[in-house]
C-alpha cells in the first residue's frame, strides 16, 4: 500500500495532510508552539545545597540556601551569613558557562540543569581558569549540586 502511495502522489498527500493536522488522541497540533524557557527563567526560585566538593573531597560543614530572582542570587549559610551576587549565563557554550559577580570580584564556572530538579555548578575562585568539566581538579575549584526546594 505504501508503495502505491509513493507512486501516486494524491493518496500520499492526503495521508500526510491527515497526519499533520492531528496529534496524539486526535487533538489538533497547536499553531504557535511556545518557546522553551531560558536558563535564567529555569533557575528562578529557591535552591538548597545537596553537596559541595573541593579537591575531590566532600565538604558538608555548612548548609547553604540559594534564592534566585532575575539575575540576582542571595546565598545564605547556616551561620546566618549572606552574600548578594549578580550572575550571567551563556547556554550556547558547551559546557554552559556561568559568571558570578560580587563585591570582591568574579568567579567563572560551568553549570548544568537536570530534569530531576538539580542544578550543578563548578566554579573557579580567584584568577583561576574556568573549569572545563564537573570535577574539582585544583584547589581553587568548587563543585556544588543544588536541589530545587518544593513549593
Amino acid at each position: 500500500m505504501l508503495i502505491r502511495m509513493l507512486v501516486r502522489p494524491w493518496p500520499l498527500a492526503a495521508f500526510l495532510l491527515v497526519v499533520a493536522s492531528q496529534a496524539v488522541d486526535g487533538k489538533p497540533v497547536p499553531k504557535n508552539i511556545p518557546a522553551q524557557k531560558s536558563d535564567i527563567q529555569l533557575l528562578q526560585g529557591d535552591w538548597t545545597k545537596l553537596t559541595q566538593e573541593q579537591l575531590g573531597m566532600v565538604r558538608d560543614d555548612l548548609s547553604i540556601t540559594l534564592a534566585v530572582k532575575g539575575n540576582q542570587w542571595k546565598m545564605t549559610n547556616s551561620n546566618g551569613g549572606t552574600r548578594d551576587i549578580t550572575f550571567r549565563v551563556d547556554p550556547t557554550k558547551s559546557p554552559r558557562t556561568i559568571d558570578l559577580i560580587y563585591e570582591k570580584g568574579e568567579m567563572r564556572g560551568i553549570y548544568k540543569l537536570d530534569v530531576d530538579g538539580t542544578f550543578t555548578t563548578c566554579l573557579a575562585t580567584g584568577n583561576a581558569a574556568r573549569p572545563t568539566e564537573f570535577k574539582t581538579n585544583h584547589e581553587n575549584e568548587i563543585l556544588i549540586v543544588w536541589k530545587r526546594e518544593k513549593k
